[in-house]
């Protein structure tokens, strides 16, 4: 994780804005090129080749795609997948550039016609569609700091980078609690959960529910990058930034938007997807800060059990539709979008926290 505080002046005036994308875009390739390369890794299936084969075969024969110029634009796109998946592991990150540029088209430009071409009737997303669409997110995240950009250069006035250590991953499991999802039932509702215990059975296609609760829970938890941010901030108060907004790559997730919203902080994000992830966890942090935030915890856990009682008792066997903005699964709204500002001039900027210290001391910012 990236700590980011402001210390030089980030303009696009002497530049347009493709060549400031085009820059942007080729430093966030540059840092995070092993999850790039990963997601590439995944489209190396001859599975997934030879699907893509046939479809664009099929389309080359369609003459309703021949005499529609968007459907022949959408031809010539789909026909550029297997060189997209055939670069070189040794390539240099220039050559990557088009390649999100590419899988951006699929999220924001086509994803109606993949979805047509590779999904029949209520079958699900093929798996590797979601990793397309996965890596349309650096350059999607590039348009919008760009945007940003252009509309608050002061936002980004002078860029001071800190290694910030990532925190190791810990392990939790049930053990051989054979009874952990009827005793955690009990607790929730009150009553004898016997009936819940069979309905998510039903629900999870399992005759043992209690064996599959009891796998779902071994677990390595982990430490997501926006509470990395917040810890630090929570022990280095004096490096608050007056601009209290955090630019991530994605949208936040469930777990970090209810922390968010309790804690006294009160950083802005985008969005948040809604996405429950069963490994996230807080941050370390030290006893004095714990303390602090010992009451916030306690209403962030009563939460989330009253969350989970009602969707027990209102919502249970319901399928929710997966976004096709994140792999991490169904969000727990339908809607799954949240912000925590409503416009760039609405982003929080924090005056009673500490002395205004001038530029020098503009924002934070933190990159995934």
């Amino acid at each position: 994780m990236l700590y980011f505080k402001s210390r030089w002046k980030y303009s696009l005036s002497k530049k347009s804005v493709k060549d400031g994308e085009f820059e942007i875009l080729f430093k966030i390739i540059k840092l995070t090129g092993d999850k790039i390369w990963s997601l590439l890794e995944q489209l190396r299936d001859p599975e997934i080749h030879a699907t893509v084969r046939r479809k664009i075969s099929a389309l080359r024969t369609d003459e309703a795609y021949l005499d529609d110029g968007e459907k022949a634009d959408f031809q010539q796109w789909i026909a550029i997948f297997p060189f997209i998946i055939s670069l070189s592991s040794n390539a240099m990150p220039v050559q990557l550039v088009p390649h999100m540029i590419w899988a951006a088209q699929a999220r924001w430009k086509y994803s109606e016609r993949i979805k047509l071409l590779f999904c029949s009737d209520e079958e699900e997303m093929p798996l590797w569609i979601k990793h397309i669409y996965k890596l349309a997110r650096y350059h999607s995240a590039t348009k919008a700091m760009v945007k940003l950009a252009t509309r608050q250069p002061d936002i980004f006035t002078s860029i001071y980078v800190e290694a910030v250590e990532v925190p190791g991953q810990q392990r939790f499991s049930l053990a051989n609690d054979i009874t952990a999802l009827r005793t955690t039932l009990q607790r929730l509702t009150k009553t004898d959960p016997g009936s819940l215990v069979e309905k998510l059975g039903q629900t999870w296609l399992t005759d043992d529910p209690e064996v599959r609760f009891r796998k779902a829970c071994r677990l390595n938890l982990t430490v997501h990058a926006e509470m990395q941010l917040f810890t630090f901030y929570d022990h280095n108060p004096d490096l608050t930034p007056r601009l209290l907004f955090m630019g991530t790559s994605k949208k936040v997730c469930f777990l970090y938007h209810n922390f968010l919203s309790r804690h006294p902080l009160a950083i802005g994000v985008s969005a948040s997807h809604q996405k429950l992830y069963p490994t996230w966890m807080p941050a370390p942090c030290s006893s004095s800060v714990r303390k602090k935030h010992k009451t916030l915890l306690w209403d962030l856990n009563r939460h989330l059990e009253e969350t989970v009682l009602r969707d027990l008792e209102t919502r249970l066997g319901v399928r929710r539709p997966v976004h096709m903005d994140s792999t991490a699964g169904p969000s727990l709204t339908i809607t799954g979008t949240f912000s925590s500002f409503s416009s760039a001039m609405e982003l929080p900027i924090r005056s009673e926290l500490v002395e205004d210290q001038g530029p020098s001391s503009d924002t934070g910012i933190i990159t995934e």
